[in-house]
């Protein structure tokens, strides 16, 4: 493992974990791929996991809202998923798109519908998703 494949996967696991501060020092040494997708992008990782302040921090940094990992899940299906309404709300809101499908040719609502998010359904329609 490359130095930075050791620092993109500490930047996920502390985007998994809440780890703000040291999320905050990763992007500030500016020498880590935010956008790395071996497995996971760590804006998506932030998503999944409902931790705001993280999302903050990648977004603000530059962080791509739309890369989709291997099944071609976003950040924005990701926390419709988890029925995170901070999360989503932020990622719209700095232009995450909610019309993109998944490998099963699922939407962010269809997500959110599905598991019986209706905050995050609402969120999604106000954004112009039907």
């Amino acid at each position: 493992m490359t130095t930075n494949d050791k620092m993109e996967a500490d930047l996920r696991a502390a985007a998994m974990n809440g780890d703000e501060a040291a999320l905050t020092a990763l992007l500030d040494a500016k020498i880590v791929d935010i956008d790395g997708v071996d497995s996971c992008p760590a804006v998506m990782c932030a998503a999944r996991f409902g931790h705001e302040g993280c999302l903050d921090r990648l977004v603000a940094a530059g962080g791509k809202l739309d890369l989709q990992d291997t099944n071609e899940l976003t950040a924005v299906m990701c926390a419709a998923d988890k029925g995170s309404e901070a999360c989503l709300s932020r990622l719209v809101a700095a232009g995450g798109k909610f019309d993109l499908r998944n490998t099963e040719g699922d939407t962010a609502v269809m997500y959110a519908a599905d598991k019986g998010h209706v905050g995050c359904v609402r969120i999604l329609e106000a954004a112009g998703c039907r």
